[in-house]
């Protein structure tokens, strides 16, 4: 996973993703929501909590 200039996420095994799958990207400090944007049309993604997941 990529960030404009720098990386979040070198290799990753993810067993065959599909289109409609979710992505869990936990600890990512500054590139949390509170600093996201809606950039290049693309909007900011869904924030889900979950409790004793």
């Amino acid at each position: 996973m990529y960030c404009e200039t720098d990386t979040l996420v070198i290799e990753v095994a993810v067993a065959d993703p599909q289109p409609g799958d979710i992505l869990a990207v936990q600890s990512t400090g500054a590139y949390s929501y509170s600093m996201a944007s809606n950039y290049n049309r693309f909007t900011r993604p869904a924030m889900v909590m979950v409790n004793d997941g």
